[in-house]
């Protein structure tokens, strides 16, 4: 409700009857300006566990070691969005095979701990194949 001489009333429940809007509730002349600041966030870019609260060293950060913030471009197709994802069962299924062959043939960069893991659990696959067969 407005008066004549432009002070702005409306009805407080809680109280019971009409107060006057104070500047307070009033309306900001501009609502939409967004400042610089996040909430305290975690870079991944690197393992160093730096926390940003502004948005711009966020992003300065993440430039400064190859990254880029798409904001979400990755679902429309646009920015970093270019690398092909394997769905295709058959493009999964190679890879595992290609990870599988290295791991065998020693050709890839695992302990001795996870190389005796990956013996017992061939092992283990093989027997319940043989008894799967029978």
């Amino acid at each position: 409700m407005e008066t004549p001489r432009g002070r702005k009333w409306k009805w407080d429940g809680t109280l019971g009857k009409v107060v006057e809007i104070g500047a307070k509730d009033a309306p900001s002349v501009a609502p939409n300006v967004q400042d610089d600041t996040i909430p305290a966030t975690v870079s991944h870019a690197t393992d160093e566990g730096k926390v940003f609260t502004s948005r711009s060293a966020l992003y300065a950060h993440y430039k400064k070691h190859g990254y880029e913030c798409t904001g979400g471009d990755h679902f429309t197709g646009k920015g970093v969005a270019d690398v092909r994802h394997k769905s295709d069962r058959e493009d999964i299924v190679r890879d595992v095979e290609e990870s599988l062959n290295k791991i065998k043939w020693g050709m890839a960069p695992i302990s001795e701990q996870e190389r005796e893991s990956c013996k017992r659990e061939e092992r283990r696959y093989q027997e319940h194949r043989h008894r799967q067969q029978r």
